[in-house]
Protein backbone atom coordinates (compact mmCIF):
# COMPACT_ATOMS: atom_id res chain seq x y z
CA UNK A 1 0.00 0.00 0.00
CA UNK A 2 1.52 3.54 -0.74
CA UNK A 3 0.18 6.47 1.25
CA UNK A 4 -0.96 9.13 -0.73
CA UNK A 5 -0.07 13.12 -0.13
CA UNK A 6 -3.91 14.62 -0.67
CA UNK A 7 -3.04 17.89 -1.01
CA UNK A 8 -4.71 19.72 -3.69
CA UNK A 9 -2.99 19.68 -6.91
CA UNK A 10 -3.13 22.15 -9.62
CA UNK A 11 -4.45 20.97 -12.87
CA UNK A 12 -4.68 22.66 -16.02
CA UNK A 13 -8.69 22.60 -16.25
CA UNK A 14 -7.64 23.42 -20.62
CA UNK A 15 -9.75 26.21 -22.21
CA UNK A 16 -12.27 28.27 -21.29
CA UNK A 17 -15.86 28.05 -22.70
CA UNK A 18 -15.49 32.11 -24.10
CA UNK A 19 -11.64 30.77 -26.12
CA UNK A 20 -13.07 27.86 -27.44
CA UNK A 21 -16.36 30.25 -28.51
CA UNK A 22 -13.40 32.63 -30.19
CA UNK A 23 -11.57 30.02 -31.69
CA UNK A 24 -14.34 28.83 -33.46
CA UNK A 25 -15.84 31.84 -34.55
CA UNK A 26 -12.52 32.26 -36.03
CA UNK A 27 -12.35 29.14 -38.16
CA UNK A 28 -15.80 29.90 -39.16
CA UNK A 29 -15.40 33.47 -40.27
CA UNK A 30 -13.40 32.78 -43.53
CA UNK A 31 -15.56 29.85 -44.48
CA UNK A 32 -18.65 32.46 -44.47
CA UNK A 33 -16.83 35.09 -46.49
CA UNK A 34 -16.61 37.51 -43.36
CA UNK A 35 -14.26 40.43 -43.87
CA UNK A 36 -11.25 40.37 -41.44
CA UNK A 37 -12.48 41.93 -38.19
CA UNK A 38 -10.59 45.85 -37.26
CA UNK A 39 -8.15 45.21 -34.73
CA UNK A 40 -8.34 47.62 -31.94
CA UNK A 41 -4.86 47.39 -30.95
CA UNK A 42 -1.53 46.37 -32.24
CA UNK A 43 0.75 43.44 -30.69
CA UNK A 44 3.18 43.55 -28.22
CA UNK A 45 6.46 44.10 -29.50
CA UNK A 46 8.58 41.54 -29.72
CA UNK A 47 11.35 40.02 -27.35
CA UNK A 48 13.80 40.68 -29.95
CA UNK A 49 14.46 42.47 -33.11
CA UNK A 50 17.13 42.01 -36.02
CA UNK A 51 19.09 45.25 -36.49
CA UNK A 52 19.84 44.83 -39.86
CA UNK A 53 16.15 43.64 -40.65
CA UNK A 54 14.92 47.53 -39.28
CA UNK A 55 13.68 50.25 -41.91
CA UNK A 56 16.44 52.78 -41.81
CA UNK A 57 17.70 55.74 -44.79
CA UNK A 58 21.01 55.12 -43.12
CA UNK A 59 21.66 58.78 -42.84
CA UNK A 60 24.36 59.72 -39.39
CA UNK A 61 21.82 62.01 -38.53
CA UNK A 62 19.48 58.95 -37.85
CA UNK A 63 20.84 55.89 -36.21
CA UNK A 64 17.97 53.35 -35.69
CA UNK A 65 18.70 51.40 -32.55
CA UNK A 66 15.24 49.79 -32.25
CA UNK A 67 11.17 49.88 -32.13
CA UNK A 68 8.72 52.00 -30.40
CA UNK A 69 5.50 51.37 -29.89
CA UNK A 70 3.11 54.38 -29.33
CA UNK A 71 0.03 52.92 -27.92
CA UNK A 72 -2.38 56.07 -27.96
CA UNK A 73 -1.61 56.06 -31.73
CA UNK A 74 -1.71 52.29 -32.24
CA UNK A 75 1.57 52.30 -34.43
CA UNK A 76 5.06 50.80 -34.21
CA UNK A 77 7.81 52.31 -35.95
CA UNK A 78 11.41 52.28 -35.81
CA UNK A 79 13.15 54.38 -33.34
CA UNK A 80 16.49 56.53 -33.73
CA UNK A 81 18.72 58.21 -31.87
CA UNK A 82 18.18 61.96 -34.02
CA UNK A 83 22.12 63.84 -33.19
CA UNK A 84 21.78 66.93 -34.38
CA UNK A 85 17.90 67.13 -32.65
CA UNK A 86 19.12 65.50 -29.47
CA UNK A 87 22.57 66.23 -29.06
CA UNK A 88 23.53 63.30 -26.24
CA UNK A 89 21.20 60.25 -25.12
CA UNK A 90 21.47 57.91 -21.84
CA UNK A 91 20.28 55.02 -21.43
CA UNK A 92 19.38 53.67 -17.56
CA UNK A 93 18.92 50.33 -16.02
CA UNK A 94 20.08 47.44 -13.83
CA UNK A 95 23.09 44.68 -15.00
CA UNK A 96 21.44 42.72 -17.90
CA UNK A 97 18.28 44.67 -18.88
CA UNK A 98 19.80 45.96 -22.31
CA UNK A 99 22.35 48.69 -21.49
CA UNK A 100 25.52 47.48 -23.44
CA UNK A 101 23.25 46.02 -26.02
CA UNK A 102 21.84 49.86 -26.75
CA UNK A 103 25.38 51.22 -26.96
CA UNK A 104 26.33 48.23 -29.22
CA UNK A 105 23.38 49.02 -31.75
CA UNK A 106 24.29 52.36 -31.76
CA UNK A 107 27.79 52.04 -33.21
CA UNK A 108 26.77 48.87 -35.47
CA UNK A 109 23.97 51.94 -36.63
CA UNK A 110 26.71 54.56 -37.13
CA UNK A 111 28.38 52.53 -39.54
CA UNK A 112 25.94 51.00 -41.53
CA UNK A 113 25.25 55.14 -42.03
CA UNK A 114 26.05 55.90 -46.08
CA UNK A 115 24.31 58.87 -46.23
CA UNK A 116 25.26 62.45 -44.96
CA UNK A 117 28.36 62.07 -44.27
CA UNK A 118 31.10 59.55 -42.22
CA UNK A 119 30.09 58.95 -38.12
CA UNK A 120 32.79 58.10 -36.03
CA UNK A 121 32.45 55.69 -32.52
CA UNK A 122 35.14 56.01 -29.36
CA UNK A 123 33.95 53.75 -26.47
CA UNK A 124 34.94 54.40 -22.78
CA UNK A 125 34.37 50.41 -21.17
CA UNK A 126 33.61 50.95 -17.63
CA UNK A 127 31.17 47.98 -17.35
CA UNK A 128 31.78 44.37 -17.76
CA UNK A 129 34.21 44.98 -21.08
CA UNK A 130 30.73 44.50 -23.20
CA UNK A 131 32.27 46.79 -25.85
CA UNK A 132 35.27 45.19 -27.05
CA UNK A 133 33.68 43.32 -30.11
CA UNK A 134 33.38 46.86 -31.16
CA UNK A 135 36.99 47.68 -31.74
CA UNK A 136 37.44 45.56 -34.98
CA UNK A 137 34.82 47.89 -36.81
CA UNK A 138 36.25 49.79 -39.43
CA UNK A 139 34.54 53.01 -37.93
CA UNK A 140 35.62 52.87 -34.28
CA UNK A 141 38.31 54.58 -33.47
CA UNK A 142 39.10 53.33 -30.02
CA UNK A 143 37.67 50.93 -27.54
CA UNK A 144 39.32 51.80 -24.39
CA UNK A 145 39.07 50.03 -20.76
CA UNK A 146 37.90 52.22 -17.85
CA UNK A 147 41.25 51.25 -16.08
CA UNK A 148 43.37 52.47 -18.89
CA UNK A 149 43.84 56.08 -17.31
CA UNK A 150 45.82 57.02 -20.02
CA UNK A 151 44.45 56.75 -23.03
CA UNK A 152 41.24 57.71 -21.42
CA UNK A 153 42.76 61.40 -20.71
CA UNK A 154 44.05 61.65 -23.94
CA UNK A 155 41.04 60.38 -26.11
CA UNK A 156 39.04 63.02 -23.76
CA UNK A 157 41.34 65.93 -24.26
CA UNK A 158 41.65 64.63 -28.19
CA UNK A 159 37.84 65.41 -28.20
CA UNK A 160 37.63 68.96 -26.31
CA UNK A 161 40.45 69.94 -28.60
CA UNK A 162 38.73 69.04 -31.85
CA UNK A 163 35.73 70.50 -30.65
CA UNK A 164 37.28 73.78 -30.17
CA UNK A 165 38.81 73.43 -33.55
CA UNK A 166 35.79 72.95 -35.39
CA UNK A 167 33.66 75.80 -33.97
CA UNK A 168 36.77 77.76 -35.42
CA UNK A 169 36.56 76.35 -38.77
CA UNK A 170 32.37 76.07 -38.52
CA UNK A 171 32.78 80.10 -37.73
CA UNK A 172 34.30 81.02 -40.38
CA UNK A 173 31.33 79.44 -43.04
CA UNK A 174 29.13 80.20 -40.64
CA UNK A 175 27.53 76.67 -40.07
CA UNK A 176 25.77 76.52 -37.14
CA UNK A 177 25.62 72.65 -37.47
CA UNK A 178 27.59 69.82 -39.04
CA UNK A 179 25.18 69.31 -41.93
CA UNK A 180 25.75 72.80 -42.63
CA UNK A 181 29.26 73.06 -42.86
CA UNK A 182 29.53 70.20 -45.05
CA UNK A 183 27.07 71.82 -47.18
CA UNK A 184 28.62 75.32 -46.74
CA UNK A 185 32.36 74.32 -47.14
CA UNK A 186 31.56 71.44 -49.15
CA UNK A 187 33.12 68.74 -47.33
CA UNK A 188 30.76 65.67 -47.20
CA UNK A 189 33.83 63.64 -45.35
CA UNK A 190 33.48 65.77 -42.18
CA UNK A 191 32.98 63.05 -39.96
CA UNK A 192 30.25 62.94 -37.11
CA UNK A 193 31.70 61.29 -33.38
CA UNK A 194 30.07 59.48 -31.00
CA UNK A 195 31.45 59.34 -27.62
CA UNK A 196 29.75 56.20 -25.89
CA UNK A 197 30.45 55.83 -21.90
CA UNK A 198 29.45 52.08 -20.78
CA UNK A 199 29.09 52.35 -17.11
CA UNK A 200 29.18 56.82 -16.56
CA UNK A 201 28.68 56.10 -12.42
CA UNK A 202 32.35 54.32 -12.06
CA UNK A 203 33.47 57.02 -14.97
CA UNK A 204 32.19 59.88 -12.91
CA UNK A 205 33.82 57.59 -9.47
CA UNK A 206 36.96 57.42 -11.02
CA UNK A 207 37.51 60.86 -12.06
CA UNK A 208 35.07 63.73 -10.93
CA UNK A 209 37.28 64.06 -8.05
CA UNK A 210 40.14 62.86 -8.17
CA UNK A 211 43.38 63.95 -9.68
CA UNK A 212 42.42 63.68 -12.81
CA UNK A 213 39.31 66.16 -12.19
CA UNK A 214 40.17 67.92 -15.33
CA UNK A 215 39.40 65.22 -17.65
CA UNK A 216 35.84 64.80 -15.80
CA UNK A 217 35.05 68.42 -16.56
CA UNK A 218 36.23 68.17 -19.87
CA UNK A 219 33.84 65.61 -21.02
CA UNK A 220 31.36 67.43 -19.62
CA UNK A 221 32.06 70.52 -21.76
CA UNK A 222 31.79 67.77 -24.81
CA UNK A 223 28.34 66.70 -23.74
CA UNK A 224 26.93 70.55 -23.05
CA UNK A 225 28.87 72.20 -26.00
CA UNK A 226 29.76 68.96 -29.05
CA UNK A 227 26.09 69.17 -30.32
CA UNK A 228 26.68 72.15 -32.54
CA UNK A 229 29.74 70.58 -34.16
CA UNK A 230 28.97 67.22 -34.66
CA UNK A 231 30.21 65.61 -31.57
CA UNK A 232 27.71 63.84 -29.70
CA UNK A 233 27.71 61.67 -26.16
CA UNK A 234 25.65 58.59 -25.41
CA UNK A 235 26.17 57.48 -22.22
CA UNK A 236 24.82 54.39 -19.86
CA UNK A 237 24.10 54.50 -15.88
CA UNK A 238 22.41 52.11 -13.49
CA UNK A 239 20.44 54.96 -11.89
CA UNK A 240 19.78 58.40 -12.77
CA UNK A 241 21.71 59.48 -9.81
CA UNK A 242 25.11 58.54 -11.16
CA UNK A 243 25.55 61.36 -12.78
CA UNK A 244 25.88 65.35 -12.19
CA UNK A 245 22.87 67.60 -12.99
CA UNK A 246 25.30 69.67 -15.37
CA UNK A 247 25.11 66.34 -17.38
CA UNK A 248 21.30 65.48 -17.32
CA UNK A 249 20.67 68.98 -18.26
CA UNK A 250 22.66 68.06 -21.77
CA UNK A 251 20.80 64.84 -22.08
CA UNK A 252 17.54 65.43 -24.05
CA UNK A 253 16.69 61.94 -24.85
CA UNK A 254 16.41 59.08 -22.01
CA UNK A 255 15.90 55.32 -22.22
CA UNK A 256 14.51 53.73 -19.36
CA UNK A 257 15.24 50.04 -19.10
CA UNK A 258 14.37 47.60 -16.38
CA UNK A 259 15.48 49.04 -12.74
CA UNK A 260 16.65 46.93 -9.94
CA UNK A 261 15.31 50.13 -7.49
CA UNK A 262 11.73 51.01 -8.31
CA UNK A 263 12.00 54.59 -6.41
CA UNK A 264 14.26 54.74 -10.19
CA UNK A 265 10.85 54.71 -12.33
CA UNK A 266 9.48 57.37 -10.21
CA UNK A 267 12.38 59.77 -10.77
CA UNK A 268 11.77 58.71 -14.54
CA UNK A 269 7.58 59.37 -14.50
CA UNK A 270 6.73 56.07 -14.89
CA UNK A 271 4.55 53.56 -12.30
CA UNK A 272 5.44 50.73 -10.49
CA UNK A 273 3.24 48.30 -12.94
CA UNK A 274 5.10 49.85 -16.36
CA UNK A 275 7.11 47.07 -16.29
CA UNK A 276 6.17 43.40 -16.49
CA UNK A 277 8.72 40.69 -14.36
CA UNK A 278 9.08 38.77 -17.47
CA UNK A 279 9.87 41.89 -20.08
CA UNK A 280 12.96 40.87 -22.23
CA UNK A 281 16.53 42.50 -22.15
CA UNK A 282 16.36 45.87 -24.29
CA UNK A 283 12.31 46.52 -23.50
CA UNK A 284 12.27 50.18 -21.85
CA UNK A 285 10.45 53.33 -22.38
CA UNK A 286 11.74 56.33 -24.15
Amino acid sequence: ETEVDHQQLEVDPGPTDLSRLVQTISAAAPHAGLPETHRSWRDELAARYELEDLPTERLDSRLVFGVLDDPHGQDQRSVAFEPDRDGNIAAFGTGGSGKSTFIRSLAVAAGLSLRGGPCFVYCLDFGARSLAMLDQLPHVGAVIDGDDTERVVRLISMLREAIDERSARYATVGAGSIVDYRRLADAPNEPRVILAVDGAGAFRQAYELSSNSRTFDSFLSIALVGRQVGVHVVITADRMASIPASLAAAISQRLTLRTADESELGVAGLSLSSFDPTAPPGRGYL
